[in-house]
C-alpha cells in the first residue's frame, strides 16, 4: 500500500526534462517532488543503454538480481514478468557463464553495498570496457536506489 497518495502528472510530463515517464503509481508518488521524478526517470535511458551493451535479455535478468537482492517486491514483480513473457522460468533460469559472472556482479553490488571482491570485478573487465562497466555499475546504483524508494513508500506491483 502507497504511503504517499498519487499526484496527476500531466502537467509535469508537459514540463520535464525527462522524454518517457511510464504512467503507473511509481511516476505519479515522484511527481510530488519534480527534481525526483525527472532524477529517477533517468533509468530509462540507462536501461535502455546497459540493454544495448549486454543485451536485452541480460539486462532484464541484470535488473532482476539486483532488484531480489535488494528485496523489493515491485521491481521483483516487474522483472519476473518480463522474464516470465519472453519464456524463461525466472527460479530456473539457463545462464552462459558471462551471464553468470554479471548475475554474480550485480547481486554482489546490492549485497555488499558496492563492495565487491576483486575476483568478481576482474571476471567482467575482461568483457567489457571501462565506459561498459561504469554505465552498469551506474546503472547498478540507479537500480538500488529504485528498487529503495520503492520499499521506503510501500509500492508494489499491484499499484502499478
Amino acid at each position: 500500500m502507497n504511503r504517499v497518495q498519487p499526484v496527476d502528472i500531466s502537467a509535469i510530463i508537459a514540463r520535464s526534462s525527462a522524454t518517457d515517464y511510464p504512467l503507473n503509481n511509481l511516476t505519479r508518488i515522484f511527481a510530488h517532488s519534480r527534481l525526483s521524478l525527472d532524477v529517477y526517470m533517468q533509468w530509462q535511458p540507462l536501461y535502455r543503454e546497459v540493454s544495448s551493451i549486454i543485451g536485452f535479455r541480460a539486462a532484464y535478468l541484470y535488473a532482476f538480481v539486483i532488484s531480489e537482492t535488494i528485496e523489493s517486491t515491485f521491481y521483483c514483480d516487474l522483472f519476473r514478468g518480463i522474464i516470465l513473457d519472453n519464456g524463461d522460468d525466472p527460479d530456473n533460469l539457463e545462464l552462459s557463464e558471462i551471464d553468470q559472472d554479471l548475475l554474480a556482479f550485480g547481486a554482489e553490488i546490492a549485497e555488499n553495498n558496492g563492495h565487491i571482491a576483486e575476483i568478481t570485478y576482474d571476471r567482467l573487465r575482461g568483457q567489457y570496457t571501462d565506459k561498459e562497466l561504469v554505465t552498469l555499475v551506474a546503472f547498478a546504483g540507479q537500480m538500488i536506489a529504485a528498487c529503495i524508494f520503492n520499499n521506503v513508500m510501500g509500492i508494489s506491483a499491484i499499484d502499478y
